[in-house]
């Protein structure tokens, strides 16, 4: 029986002894892994003393230094194990209330061992000398005292099961919870080991507390070794959640094992719908039939991969992409970053927008003043030939037919030319706009109400006529220093092109919204058109660029919308609509309106 005994020891004391190095030399100092540590020491000392005294049969003094050792790992194993699961569980816990968690937990076992030190003074820890107790059932020499040690040990380990658990249940990680419950089972097992040789299931001094401890150092070091590179990402997860970027983390199998909230908001999706799903999953959800899928689906065979992509709700993305190595070369894990890189693509369009009105601008003050003389001079002779046309008309009754009939088709042509002067006039003038002084006078203006005195100036009305309009008007929205005239302007523009774009279709709608934000008012107008071609958005607002035919449009009326609004220290930008068409979006900011005088 002492054989058997002997080799289970010495089997737990090589893997707790192996575990205990590798997690020494791992150097992660985090707290988990300092309880760790401890538990395995206590643990070993609990196992150590018991193969010291089964390979020293008949020795009284080697049982009575046995008999502590094997004391010391008996009362501080248990709550070391709680404070573990604490601190696997809600490390917070531990980092804010180290020192008060500590000595609350480590009273008790250190009176627990004070009795039993002290058990020659009172008797009540052992009846005996205690040293039977690796050969004899424990009513023959068990105290009171041992039962209040017995079970204020099996509290803690009790109490750290329920701890690692719940914490299993409740997190929203996978493999966070499938480390809390190995880690769970591996410091449950040793005592119901305990349990079953205290309880006399077994034949005297015949126990397999210490078999169970070689299972534990497995699961544990299934817990560490599987889970590894989780382990040496938790220490940062508090800064990861606080990048503005998003942050997807996966293991080395391409399984997503981390979402950071930024991620999460920009994927459109909640964390624990991502969890488990694969990068592969998560890049075709961001740029379905693109090539981020395909690159994805070969790391880290490639090098690490860069894409832009632009989302569903209109997002600019710049997705990086690669492989996490350890330090032994080996894949640990996979990452996707996600950019939101909206707002600079956003003011980097602004600006450059800005330089080309202002070019233009430049251009237009010369070109307007050339272009105007010589039409003066080509619509002063087009009357002239009118009058002549009216002479030659008079006579025509002297001419050949063939010459009369065109002496009558000389009006028609007068007329034809008049009206590509008035064209030429009317490009010329709306690009010398483009650079003329904004209206001087600003008023305090209730966009809802100027949107819907619009309306009619549209030829468009409430949910009547051939193309109903939606009023969704935010009540709450505040006042905007700003020209009614050119805000009048800038929605006949925006109003007209989603007129246009909807032609004749007998289902075509413009939904206009208002909404209040902290610093400004959004108006935006949408329609369920065809939508704008991403290849042509960031060209919308350039001078001149229409996708109308030459006879339907100059192309300058969303660059003039752009300058009004930038006038007004604002912003407008053309997207997706949910409505399924396109959507412009002006904003106007709140400026100090207490010295400013006027309504609508």
């Amino acid at each position: 029986m002492s054989t058997f005994m002997l080799i289970q020891t010495a089997t737990s004391v090589v893997a707790l002894a192996a575990l205990f190095v590798y997690v020494l030399f791992r150097r992660s100092g985090t707290v988990v892994d300092r309880l760790l540590l401890g538990v395995l020491a206590t643990a070993l000392l609990w196992v150590g003393g018991a193969g010291i005294a089964w390979a020293s049969p008949g020795n009284d003094e080697i049982a009575r230094f046995a008999h502590w050792i094997v004391y010391v790992g008996l009362c501080f194993t248990p709550p070391l194990v709680f404070l573990l699961a604490v601190g696997s569980a809600r490390p917070d816990v531990l980092d804010e209330h180290r020192l008060a968690t500590l000595s609350s937990v480590l009273v008790p076992p250190t009176l627990n061992f004070a009795a039993f030190g002290t058990n020659g003074w009172h008797q009540l820890f052992h009846t005996s000398s205690g040293f039977d107790m690796f050969v004899a059932a424990p009513e023959t020499w068990a105290g009171p005292l041992f039962w209040v040690h017995t079970l204020v040990s099996y509290t803690y380990v009790m109490l750290g099961v329920v701890v690692a658990g719940v914490g299993a249940r409740r997190s929203e990680d996978p493999v966070i919870a499938r480390s809390l419950w190995l880690f769970s089972l591996a410091f449950m097992l040793p005592f119901v080991g305990n349990v079953v040789y205290l309880a006399g299931l077994l034949p005297p001094g015949v126990s397999l507390t210490y078999s169970t401890f070689t299972l534990s150092c497995g699961l544990v070091t299934v817990s560490l070794v599987h889970y590894r590179f989780r382990e040496r990402y938790r220490p940062t997860r508090d800064v990861i959640a606080h990048l503005r970027d998003g942050l997807v983390l996966a293991d080395e199998f391409g399984s997503v094992i981390h979402v950071n909230p930024a991620a999460s908001l920009l994927l459109g999706q909640p964390e624990s719908k991502l969890l488990g799903s694969t990068l592969v999953d998560v890049a075709a959800a961001l740029d379905p039939g693109g090539e981020l899928s395909r690159h994805l689906a070969v790391l880290p065979s490639v090098s690490p991969v860069v894409r832009v992509v632009h989302t569903a709700n209109d997002r600019i993305l710049e997705v990086s992409a690669g492989g996490v190595r350890g330090s032994d070369g080996s894949l640990s894990g996979h990452f996707l970053v996600l950019g939101d890189r909206t707002e600079e693509r956003r003011y980097e369009r602004s600006q450059q927008q800005a330089q080309r009105l202002e070019s233009l601008g430049v251009l237009a003050a010369g070109i307007a003043h050339e272009i105007n003389n010589p039409l003066s001079f080509v619509r002063a002779n087009l009357s002239h030939i009118g009058r002549l046309g009216d002479a030659a008309r008079k006579a025509s009754e002297w001419l050949p037919p063939e010459q009369a009939r065109d002496l009558c088709e000389l009006d028609e042509i007068v007329r034809e030319t008049q009206a590509g002067l008035e064209r030429i006039q009317g490009i010329v003038e709306s690009a010398a706009s483009l650079t003329a002084d904004p209206p001087s006078e600003r008023t305090r203006l209730d966009l809802n109400r100027v949107i819907q005195q619009t309306l009619p100036l549209a030829h468009l009305a409430v949910d009547s006529g051939p193309t109903p309009v939606l009023l969704d008007l935010d009540q709450g929205l505040g006042p905007v220093l700003a020209s009614r005239e050119g805000i009048e302007r800038v929605l006949l523009n925006l109003l007209a092109n989603a007129k246009h774009v909807l032609g004749k279709n007998t289902s075509g709608r413009i939904w206009i919204e208002t909404e209040a934000s902290s610093d400004g008012a959004e108006v935006r107008v949408h329609d369920n058109g065809p939508g704008i071609a991403l290849s042509i958005r960031d060209r919308l607002f350039d001078p001149f660029f229409t996708t109308k035919p030459p006879d339907e449009g100059t192309g300058l009326g969303l660059a003039i919308v752009y300058d009004i609004v930038r006038d007004h220290g604002g912003t407008v930008e053309a997207g997706r609509s949910p409505l399924g068409g396109a959507v412009f979006t002006v904003r106007l900011p709140y400026q100090d309106t207490e010295d400013s005088d006027g309504s609508t």
